[in-house]
């Protein structure tokens, strides 16, 4: 099948060009013939109207004309090229081809602006009296002006369809062949607002058609001309003005008319095979008999015949009046009545119906023949009716025809005893447990007040033999009304028979009747949904509890026909649609749409549109009930399914629109997929220049994202709010673990948890924690390349795919976490080294970080990040005459460590003969005398030896201790 444009079709405009299709040739604004034009070999008659129609009479119809896409006309422009060999795809200035002479175009199909020959101006040249020739591969080609010499040609070749856009004008010397004995549906010539379209006289000879294609337009401003002796295959559809000139041949027969619906890329519909008579199958002979006819495909689906189609009905014998009737169809309907008397009874073999349109006629099959009688039992026409609920008043005549006016009449009056059946006629047998499931109300004869009800006895079609009596009132006329009611579903028909005494002037008889068949349709569909065990049901519409279904994985939905009363309507057997209806929760959700539910018995079907819809066959339904087990919703949450019927048993006005919606869920992700892990070092204090390293008791910062995904692997958007079961800020359902490689040791026991961050946004979380590694009594490590993983898992259960989980952390040989990063942790202090200087001159003071190697503590030069400030300095124990008040030593200065050590800090000189010295705590966490520290806690050491780490550095600071020679400007003690 072709496509329209570059994309897909709509069903409404496939509608609209299956209307236009049903002309063929139409100039909405105005259309003109030639002398001698022709249509399917039929003279073209009539002086008005804008489209001679298949049938060649003159009418004027008024059409929807569906845009053109793109709406707007690309710009063209480039190179130009002069007697190319070929053309490739691309965008051109003016595009000259040689006479005589074959040029390739490559094509393409424009794809959202993409692929695609976009031409300003192409022209056909001539040279030895022959036009050039343009051999075209499918493919959109936009092109503002195109003109042929005489004998140009433009060929179709490759398998799909030539689709010319043309923005000004497009002209075609005499004798030119446009397609010409090729597909109809192979090429298509679409005109832009204004443009023109003008094709030279044909040869007179009528060879073979000069143009074989659609032309259409949907601007009223565009003119269409073709000059004399054109045989023209195909359509011609413009909402403007078109004129062919004289001994123009159309060829749109019904073969072709489904090649112009290929080319738009619709369905053709079924032509007439046969045509079905129905009526009641006994007519009194005192009023007319209703004969229906409708017209069938091949397959006796119906269809509707083609506009202008006539039908002619006769007798044989022939009926006192009706024979000989005649019908003209529109091309939308699918069937007509026509009315037959006869006021002499029949007999056998009696009436013979036939119905023509000159092609098709009556099926052998569908052809009954109608007899007339004087006395008849009669029932009325029946309507669908809906499982367990009354009908509407219908109607049992008991009458015959009066011999001296011909009129009808009452046969019996009065109340009397009817022995009333039913029979399936679809399923042929009735339900083994639904005997007698036809309710008979007897009503008076103002057609309410009930009189009384039972049922009454069911038969197979075939077969009718068992009746049950109900008493009926019949009125003067002979007419008794009742209603009925059916607690199952299919189609049936009611049997009648009634036996009368002799009563001059008639004869005893019995009379029988049996009525229409009627569909009766369930009143509702219920639909249960269960997990796959088909057990547990899935009824859970909140955002948390049980029961849960994995998203994406698939469960089962029951589809339940039933009464009105609730029971379940076990006949019913039918193509029945499952949908995906609002609402669904969260109705607020990113992802929660409908278009998340897919029926699939794998998982590589991709997810339909919203209010996605899949059907139960009938052969799926037993006892009324079908189970289908590939039901998938791919987000989290709960959606609400609904089961519809339509044209059930055929009837078009048999539905059933399931008033039990059931939302099923819980639905939870199928899984977490963990991305882009970090990890930070010494996360507190952000380092200029980044750590290698993080010290025991020192917080680190792993970041990774979650995403919840559903059984295929996609996002599921909903997992967030009071949907999502996962708290990021409960670092307890991180799972968070480390582990030592190089030991071979878990170290989650010494994992310090701190606080966590993140929140869920369309199913994606991205999340950080603060961890650290937690200091013994004795000083240990170094660890290298500690791991550090995590293992979430929310309160459903969901966590990490088992198979990209890349950490063992309990040493069984299995991974059981996913790592986020690893590092070197270090067991580190910080010291404050002794120092000694003049009192004349600053002090510097020197930190050290140090860190335990294994065997000791030494110099930390990996630490370039700690920070210090003389702040968390605290003076204390001066000695000798360092004074305390006036003039004595003050800490000042602040840095950063440099390959583990800092001199960014001094004590001022307490001045001349100021001597003595002073103890230096710097505090890490809280000084001796209460005051707050540098928030470094991780760096204390068990420098007083009692077994706590809990205690700040401590250096002395001496101030001229030896002075030595007054000669020496400057003199040291060395220690």
């Amino acid at each position: 099948m072709a496509l329209f444009y570059s994309g897909q079709i709509s069903a409404d405009d496939c509608d609209a060009f299956t209307s236009l299709s049903g002309y063929g040739i139409i100039g909405e604004d105005d259309f003109s013939y030639g002398n001698n034009s022709t249509i399917n070999t039929i003279d073209i008659t009539g002086d008005t109207g804008n489209t001679p129609t298949p049938l060649g009479v003159m009418e004027t119809v008024d059409e929807y004309f569906p845009d053109i896409d793109p709406s707007t006309f690309p710009s063209t422009g480039g190179s130009d090229l002069e007697y190319p060999s070929s053309v490739s795809a691309g965008s051109y200035g003016k595009v000259i081809l040689k006479g005589n002479s074959t040029t390739t175009f490559s094509g393409g199909y424009d794809v959202g602006g993409t692929g695609g020959t976009y031409i300003y101006e192409l022209e056909f040249k001539q040279k030895s009296g022959r036009g050039a020739t343009a051999s075209m591969a499918p493919g959109d080609y936009f092109i503002e002006k195109l003109s042929m010499a005489n004998k140009s040609n433009i060929i179709v070749t490759g398998s799909g369809q030539v689709r010319l856009y043309i923005k000004e004008s497009f002209q075609a010397g005499n004798e030119a062949k446009l397609n010409a004995g090729g597909n109809v549906e192979d090429f298509i010539i679409f005109l832009y607002d204004s443009a023109s379209l003008q094709v030279g006289n044909g040869n007179s000879g009528h060879s073979d058609a000069d143009f074989s294609g659609v032309i259409y337009t949907p601007y009223d401003t565009t003119s269409i001309q073709f000059g004399n002796n054109n045989d023209i295959q195909g359509a011609i559809l413009s909402e403007g003005s078109v004129e062919v000139g004289s001994n123009t041949d159309f060829d749109y027969s019904s073969s072709v008319q489904e090649s112009v619906l290929d080319a738009f890329g619709c369905e053709a519909t079924a032509s007439v095979d046969h045509y079905a008579i129905t009526h009641a199958g006994v007519g009194v002979t005192c009023e007319a008999v209703v004969v229906t006819v409708t017209a069938h495909d091949a397959s006796h689906a119906e269809v509707a015949p083609a506009n202008g189609t006539e039908i002619t009905l006769t007798t044989s014998p022939l009926v006192d009046s009706g024979s000989g009737s005649t019908y003209t169809f529109t091309g939308t309907e699918t069937s007509t009545t026509f009315y037959l008397t006869e006021t002499t009874a029949t007999t056998s073999p009696h009436i013979n119906i036939n119905v023509t349109d000159g092609t098709a006629s009556e099926d052998a099959s569908e052809d009954p023949a109608l007899q007339f009688v004087n006395t008849a039992l009669l029932f009325s026409s029946t309507t669908s009716q809906t499982s367990c609920e009354n009908s509407a008043t219908m109607t049992l005549r008991a009458i015959r025809t009066d011999d001296s006016t011909g009129a009808c009449v009452a046969r019996v009056t009065g109340d009397l005893a009817v022995d009333m059946a039913y029979a399936c006629v679809d399923p042929t047998t009735c339900h083994g447990d639904k005997n007698d499931a036809v309710t008979i109300r007897a009503l008076d004869t103002d057609g309410t007040t009930l009189l009384n009800s039972g049922s009454i006895a069911d038969n197979p079609d075939d077969s009718v033999s068992d009746y049950i009596s109900r008493t009926l009132r019949f009125d003067g006329s002979g007419v008794a009304n009742f209603t009925a009611s059916y607690s199952d579903a299919g189609e049936i028909a009611l049997h009648a028979q009634l036996s009368l005494a002799a009563s001059s002037p008639d004869p005893a008889i019995t009379l029988s009747d049996s009525s229409e068949s009627f569909v009766v349709a369930p009143e509702s569909f219920k639909v249960e949904s269960f997990k796959s065990d088909g057990t547990t049901a899935l009824n859970n519409s909140g955002s948390s509890g049980a029961p849960s279904q994995v998203a994406g994985d698939a469960f089962q939905l029951k589809v339940v026909a039933q009464c009105s009363d609730g029971t379940v309507t076990k006949n019913y057997a039918w193509d029945t649609d499952i949908s995906a209806v609002a609402p669904s929760s969260p109705d607020t959700g990113s992802g929660g749409t409908l278009g998340n539910v897919y029926f699939s018995s794998d998982d590589t079907k991709v997810y339909g549109d919203a209010g996605t819809t899949t059907s139960a066959s009938a052969s799926d339904f037993s006892d009324g009930v079908a189970l289908l087990t590939n039901a998938r919703y791919n987000e989290v949450g709960s959606v609400t399914f609904q089961a519809n019927a339509n044209d059930y048993l055929g009837d078009t006005s048999a539905d059933t629109v399931g008033t039990t919606a059931t939302e099923v869920g819980r639905f939870i992700p199928d899984r977490f997929i963990l991305s882009a892990p970090t990890l930070t070092n010494r996360s507190d204090l952000a380092p200029t220049i980044p750590a290698d390293f993080t010290y025991m008791d020192e917080a680190l910062e792993l970041g990774f994202t979650l995403t919840a995904v559903n059984a295929q692997g996609e996002t599921t958007q909903n997992y967030e709010g009071s949907y999502a079961k996962l708290n990021p800020t409960s670092s307890g359902s991180l799972g968070l673990a480390a582990y030592d490689p190089v030991g071979g040791t878990d170290m989650s026991s010494r994992l310090d948890i701190g606080v966590s961050s993140g929140s869920w946004s369309s199913g994606s979380a991205t999340i950080s924690a603060e961890v650290a590694i937690s200091r013994l009594a004795s000083p240990d490590g170094i660890f290298e390349g500690l791991q550090f993983g995590v293992i979430p898992g929310d309160s459903d259960g969901v966590t990490l795919d088992s198979t990209t989980l890349d950490l063992d952390v309990d040493g069984d040989t299995t991974n059981d976490h996913a790592e986020i990063g690893d590092t070197d942790i270090l067991f580190g202090r910080l010291n404050v080294l002794d120092t000694t200087g003049h009192e004349s001159l600053p002090l510097p003071i020197t930190l050290q970080a140090e860190y335990f190697d294994g065997s000791g503590f030494v110099t930390n030069d990996r630490d370039d990040s700690s920070l210090y400030n003389s702040t968390y300095g605290e003076l204390d124990n001066y000695t000798d005459n360092l004074p305390t008040t006036s003039g004595e030593p003050t800490l000042s200065g602040s840095g950063t460590l440099s390959d583990g050590t800092g001199s960014g800090m001094s004590l001022s000189a307490p001045g001349s003969g100021n001597t003595g010295s002073v103890d230096l705590e710097y505090c890490l966490e809280t000084c001796t005398n209460g005051t707050g520290g540098a928030g470094l806690g991780y760096l204390q050491y068990d420098w007083d030896g009692d077994g706590s780490h809990d205690d700040n550095p401590t250096g002395t600071a001496r101030f001229g201790i030896y002075t030595g020679s007054d000669r020496q400007i400057y003199i040291e003690e060395i220690y």
